[in-house]
């Protein structure tokens, strides 16, 4: 029983491993919400190319932000 559950941890530490750092994550996901109000400001001053740029940085980044 006790090298059983010796196993299960260390298969648990692999997935740990596995994880996303939670850091790089909360970073990017900052810089995504402030991408997408500045499109929410072009789009207020009329400014729709700038604006549909913007959105498309803030998916670009959402992708990374999955990739790591």
């Amino acid at each position: 029983m006790v090298m059983k559950n010796k196993i299960i941890n260390i298969k648990d530490r692999e997935k740990l491993n596995e994880l996303p750092n939670p850091r790089i994550h909360q970073t990017i996901s900052f810089m995504k919400s402030m991408i997408r109000f500045g499109a929410c400001t072009f789009l207020g001053c009329n400014m729709l190319v700038s604006a549909a740029i913007a959105f498309g940085i803030a998916e670009v980044l959402g992708i990374i932000e999955e990739i790591f």
